[in-house]
């Protein structure tokens, strides 16, 4: 459903979800996510990723926060979210550049 949402949202490269839904995904135990943390890795107009957060907030019953990152901060070492993301589990939702 998160996938459909931001599949058309031109710009993105990718999407992963990350947080404690990715964690429960990934095996760990804990309780039950009330939302679901997205990352969008690209470079999108913020009303349009925010329309997609809605659409898949709508469709899956739970709040969807989504956060954004060009791909120049996603690969910057500095950035202490996208060092805490990269530590973490995630869920790989689109990967445009694995296609190209």
């Amino acid at each position: 459903m998160v996938g459909e949402a931001f599949a058309d949202v031109r710009d993105v490269r990718r999407v992963y979800i990350y947080g404690s839904w990715a964690a429960r995904h990934d095996g760990q135990p804990g309780a039950l996510p009330n939302d679901v943390d997205v990352l969008v890795v690209g470079t999108p107009a913020r009303a349009a990723v925010y329309e997609a957060a809605d659409a898949a907030q709508d469709r899956l019953g739970l709040p969807v926060n989504p956060t954004m990152r060009s791909p120049r901060q996603w690969q910057d070492a500095s950035d202490a979210l996208v060092q805490q993301i990269k530590a973490s589990p995630l869920v790989t939702i689109i990967d445009r550049d694995a296609t190209d």
